[in-house]
């Protein structure tokens, strides 16, 4: 709307003169494209190829203590925060506070609270998705929910094999 306000009281006249002055521009800034390694999706779906291909149990736990803590941010910022984006966010599906238990109990080996909180994060997962399916940004978050999916996959495998 600025701009057409512009172009019209440019065009405006009042007794036989124009109602504004042309302008000029003082500082014309032209946009740089970011050339940041780590700002790109290459390098955030590599990290979390990395972290499904390693298969290492501690690299499972600090993703999963990680989205945990993440679980709790979100959690706690909508209970005090005015802004009304923030007051139902669905992001806690993802980015579950129960990964957290399921941190502590994979470090303790409680095989059955184990398979129950995979199998809650990965109903919460399968939630999310649900509310997600016609929102754009879904595409971003893809990765986290298939990284989360295989690494609950795993968890509840690897869990099941120790019984057998």
């Amino acid at each position: 709307m600025p701009f057409e306000l512009k172009k019209s009281l440019q065009l405006i006249r009042f007794e036989n003169h124009f109602l504004c002055k042309p302008s000029k521009t003082l500082l014309n800034i032209t946009k740089e494209s970011p050339n940041s390694l780590w700002d790109n999706f290459y390098t955030y779906a590599l990290l979390l190829g990395f972290v499904v291909l390693i298969n290492k149990r501690p690299i499972d736990l600090f993703y999963f203590a990680t989205m945990g803590f993440l679980g709790i941010f979100f959690l706690f910022v909508g209970f005090y925060s005015f802004h009304q984006e923030l007051a139902y966010n669905y992001n806690v599906l993802l980015f579950n506070p129960a990964l957290l238990g399921l941190f502590y109990f994979l470090l303790t080996n409680n095989k059955q609270w184990i398979t129950n909180l995979c199998l809650l994060n990965m109903l919460s997962i399968l939630v999310y998705l649900i509310i997600m399916i016609n929102k754009i940004h879904l595409l971003i978050v893809f990765p986290l929910v298939l990284t989360s999916m295989i690494l609950l996959v795993k968890t509840t495998v690897r869990n099941s094999k120790r019984d057998a």
